[in-house]
């Protein structure tokens, strides 16, 4: 409370001392009255100086959201969409999730040894082991009805042992496995480069936000090509077009396309595409994984949905 809130309540106190003078019109009275109003005003001060602020209080505590979907390699991490190299699956009526991609967004410390995985996160740790339904939490041992396993080089598990274990909440629908938990510091939030191109369709989401393109993305030949140039906004690359070539830049990178030609050179260094990129309404149409792996992107698929994200 500031010098300039106490003044108001003394100020405010003293006018209703006056206020009752003037309504009793005694001596006596008006002296109690205004001895009210003063015991008052150093009660609204007391608890001014001494209410919780919001530093200290429930506020700066936080809930986090990550959504994981059965098949595909693209989940959400509070509404923000990224990637994995591995989809969840399910088995025997289970679902199996990566934990490395959940340990790595609550902040839990992972580490690998043989083919065991131990995560920490405070007081907190926790023993996994390939093929072993065994798991041990700060030195006791407990058994799951499943057992870890690995699958392109990540932990795959049911994730509600982990979960409930760390204090977090963990719910199931319609293939989805949503996580929620809760930090008591406020996160930075991260900045959105993902980008979403939906099959055959000019609406894209972009840094979290809907947008409409002058031109649909298309399939052909089993690939859906997309602007190119939408895709280099989303990475914070820049891009040049003219006479059939293509030239993306984006810091030390530099990747070069022609029109026609299933080459791409990055660095100098040339491989071949599947496919070719073409040009359509003035735009230059590829499938974005091409382009997308070499800027050091991650493409995932989910339908008719790719997201690209760093």
């Amino acid at each position: 409370m500031d010098i300039t809130d106490l003044m108001s309540n003394f100020i405010i106190s003293i006018a209703a001392g006056a206020c009752g003078y003037i309504l009793f019109k005694s001596t006596r009275s008006a002296a109690i009255v205004f001895i009210l109003c003063i015991m008052i005003f150093f009660s609204i001060s007391y608890y001014e100086s001494n209410k919780p602020t919001k530093e200290s209080s429930s506020d700066n505590v936080s809930k986090n959201i990550l959504l994981f979907n059965v098949g595909s390699t693209i989940y959400y991490s509070n509404q923000c969409a990224k990637v994995m190299e591995v989809a969840p699956y399910t088995k025997d009526g289970r679902t199996y999730v990566p934990v490395d991609f959940i340990a790595k967004e609550m902040d839990i410390d992972m580490f690998f040894e043989n083919s065991t995985a131990t995560l920490t996160q405070g007081d907190k740790v926790f023993k996994l082991t390939i093929g072993s339904s065994i798991y041990e939490l700060n030195g006791s041992a407990y058994v799951m009805d499943v057992a870890p396993e690995a699958k392109n080089g990540h932990f795959m598990l049911p994730t509600r042992y982990v979960i409930e274990a760390l204090g977090a909440e963990i719910g199931y629908a319609n293939g989805q496995t949503v996580i929620g938990y809760y930090t008591t510091a406020t996160r930075t939030k991260e900045k959105n480069n993902s980008i979403s191109f939906f099959a055959n369709s000019p609406v894209i989401g972009l840094r979290g936000k809907t947008k409409v393109m002058d031109i649909a993305t298309y399939t052909k030949g089993g690939y859906t090509y997309v602007p190119i140039d939408y895709l280099a906004e989303a990475m914070d690359a820049s891009m040049g077009f003219a006479q059939g070539f293509v030239v993306i830049a984006q810091g030390d990178k530099v990747v070069k396309l022609t029109i026609g030609d299933t080459k791409i050179d990055v660095n100098g260094i040339v491989t071949t595409m599947d496919v070719a990129p073409e040009v359509k309404n003035g735009r230059v149409m590829l499938p974005p994984h091409f382009v997308a792996e070499a800027l050091g992107a991650q493409t995932g698929y989910d339908n008719n949905i790719i997201v690209i994200a760093k």
